[in-house]
C-alpha cells in the first residue's frame, strides 16, 4: 500500500512539473489572467526561433521598465498575458545571433509572425546648446553607455529598427527615437521635450516617427492634379538619393525645387509634406492626431523664395482644412520655429504638415521637430 501511495505522489509531481514546464515554454510569463495573445518569431529562413528570450517593456517618460520575460516554445511562439494593454515594446533574441523588436498595441490584434534578423549598430552624438554633451548616461533596452568627450556613444548587437533612447544628464532625462545603421544619430539635449520628425540620415520616405509603428510617409503634390502647370523636382524615387543633399546641416537634408505656374488661376501650389500616420483617404488606424500639447514645429532650412508651413486637419464634418504660416527663406541655414498658435486653428484631428509654396521657391530641410511632445507620448496621440 505504501508503495502504491508513493507511486501516486511521484506521478502527480511529474505531471505537475511537466505542466509548469509547458507553460514556461509557451511563454505565458507571469501566467496572471487568461493568456490569449500569441506571436510566432522566426528566423529569416522561416525556421522558428526556438528558446528565444522575449521581453515586454513598458514605456515611461524617463525610462523603459521590464514588464514581462518569456521564452519561445519549439514552434517559436509565445502567448502573452491578456492583462497587457496599450503600447508595449517587445524584443526577442536568440543568443547573440538573431534579434527582432516591435512596438505593439496590446489593445489591437497583434501580428502573427515577427521575423528576426542580424544585430545592428546604433551610434549617436549628443549636443547641448550646439556643444558636445560629455558624461551623459545613455540607455537602450537593458544596455547603458556614457557619452565621450565629443558627445558620442555606441551600442552593438541591437535589434534593427528605431529605438527609444533615454539620456540622463544632471537631474533631467530626455527621450529620443534613434535608428540602427552605420549613420550617426544626432540629438539635442534640451530643457524642452520634442519628437524628432526626421533628420534624413537614414531616410526611406518614412518619417522617423512613422518608422516606429508604420505610416508617416513623405509625399509631394502640386496643382497639376487640378490642371495647373506647377511641379516639384527632383522627384521621390525608391532609392530616395535624388532628394537628399550631402554636406547640409547635419550631414544630409531634403531638397526640393517648388516650381509654381504663375498663370494658373485655379489655386496654384507646389509642396512636399509628410503625414503623421496613415493617409486621410485611407482612414486607417493612427491617421488623426491630437496635437493639443504641441508647442511649436521647428526645423532647419535654407533656400530662396517664400514658403508656408501648412497644417492639414479634419473639421467637424470630416472635410480637410489647410492652415498656412509663411516664412522667408535665405541662403544660409537658419532655425525656424513656428508656434502652434500661429495656425489659428484647433490642433486636434491633424494629419499632415506640408512645406508649400504658391510662388516658385527652393528649400533645403533638416532636423524637423514637434516641440512639446515627447517620443513616448507621441505614440498615444493617434486615432482613427
Amino acid at each position: 500500500m505504501k508503495t502504491l501511495n508513493l507511486f501516486i505522489v511521484v506521478a502527480f509531481c511529474i505531471a505537475f512539473f511537466a505542466c509548469s514546464a509547458e507553460k514556461t515554454s509557451n511563454g505565458t510569463g507571469s501566467n496572471a489572467g487568461e493568456a490569449e495573445m500569441a506571436i510566432t518569431f522566426s528566423a529569416p529562413s522561416g525556421l522558428p526561433l526556438v528558446s528565444a528570450k522575449v521581453r515586454v517593456w513598458n514605456l515611461d517618460s524617463d525610462s523603459l521598465s521590464l514588464e514581462d520575460s518569456l521564452v519561445t516554445d519549439k514552434n517559436g511562439s509565445v502567448t502573452f498575458d491578456s492583462l497587457l494593454s496599450g503600447y508595449k515594446l517587445v524584443d526577442a533574441n536568440s543568443g547573440d545571433s538573431l534579434f527582432v523588436m516591435k512596438l505593439l498595441n496590446f489593445g489591437d490584434s497583434l501580428p502573427k509572425i515577427l521575423v528576426a534578423g542580424l544585430p545592428e549598430l546604433l551610434k549617436g552624438k549628443i549636443l547641448k546648446s550646439g556643444a558636445p554633451l560629455a558624461g551623459a548616461v545613455v540607455r537602450v533596452l537593458d544596455k547603458s553607455s556614457v557619452t565621450d568627450s565629443d558627445g558620442s556613444f555606441e551600442f552593438a548587437a541591437l535589434p534593427a529598427g528605431t529605438h527609444f533612447v533615454y539620456i540622463a544628464s544632471a537631474s533631467s532625462v530626455n527621450s529620443f527615437q534613434m535608428q540602427t545603421s552605420d549613420s550617426t544619430n544626432v540629438a539635442e539635449f534640451s530643457d524642452t521635450v520634442y519628437t524628432l520628425v526626421e533628420n534624413f540620415e537614414n531616410w526611406n520616405m518614412h518619417t522617423l516617427l512613422g518608422k516606429v509603428w508604420g505610416g508617416g510617409w513623405w509625399f509631394m503634390s502640386s496643382d497639376s492634379i487640378l490642371g495647373g502647370g506647377s511641379s516639384v523636382s527632383p522627384g521621390f524615387t525608391d532609392t530616395a538619393n535624388t532628394i537628399i543633399s550631402e554636406g547640409a546641416y547635419s550631414g544630409k537634408s531634403l531638397f526640393a525645387r517648388l516650381v509654381v505656374d504663375s498663370a494658373f488661376t485655379g489655386g496654384k501650389f507646389a509642396l512636399v509634406g509628410f503625414t503623421l500616420g496613415g493617409d486621410f483617404d485611407e482612414a486607417v488606424d493612427n491617421y488623426r492626431f491630437d496635437l493639443s500639447s504641441l508647442v511649436a514645429v521647428s526645423f532647419m532650412a535654407k533656400g530662396s523664395g517664400i514658403a508656408n508651413l501648412q497644417m492639414v486637419r479634419r473639421d467637424s464634418t470630416g472635410a480637410k482644412e489647410y492652415h498656412n504660416v509663411p516664412f522667408n527663406l535665405s541662403s544660409e541655414w537658419s532655425k525656424y520655429r513656428i508656434e502652434s498658435a500661429n495656425f489659428d486653428a484647433l490642433m486636434t484631428d491633424v494629419n499632415a504638415f506640408n512645406f508649400m509654396a504658391d510662388s516658385t521657391a527652393e528649400i533645403y530641410l533638416d532636423d524637423i521637430r514637434l516641440e512639446g511632445i515627447a517620443p513616448v507620448d507621441w505614440i498615444n496621440l493617434g486615432t482613427k
